[in-house]
Parts: structure tokens; C-alpha cells; sequence
């Protein structure tokens, strides 16, 4: 996470995380050139919503699949 940013948040913006994380599953290979990282993950929406954002930096994300069935790049 870059903290150079000099953005501030405050307590008074916090909203609660609208997913519940119900699993985390992380497998690595680990190149001397590049690592892969394949994390499966499984939320649950906690209320009204469809939108999930996924935040990174450097990254080269190679798939994203929904109930096992590959999504669209937009």
C-alpha cells in the first residue's frame, strides 16, 4: 500500500466493508523473473450491491471469474 499519496481518511468517512470474506486461497510460484499469485476468493454481499472493486498496484491481472465462469475485461 503507497502511504506518499498524502491522502487523508477520517474515522467520519468509514464505511462498513459491504462483502463478507468467507475464504481466502492463496497459491504461489515463485520465479527468480516473475511470481504468480492465484488467489481464490469467496464473498458474500452483506447488503444491496453489485459493485466490487479490485485495487493494485504493478500487478498484471490474467483472469477474473465469477461463479467459475470467466468475466469480461470492462
Amino acid at each position: 500500500m503507497r502511504t506518499d499519496t498524502g491522502q487523508m481518511f477520517r474515522l467520519s468517512d468509514y464505511t462498513p466493508y459491504p462483502f463478507e470474506v468467507e475464504s481466502v486461497d492463496l497459491a504461489f510460484a515463485l520465479e527468480p523473473e516473475a511470481t504468480q499469485v492465484k488467489a481464490t476468493t469467496n464473498l458474500r454481499a452483506k447488503g444491496d450491491t453489485d459493485t466490487l472493486f479490485l485495487d493494485g498496484e504493478e500487478l498484471e491481472l490474467l483472469e477474473v471469474s465469477l461463479n467459475g465462469e470467466a468475466l469480461a475485461a470492462e
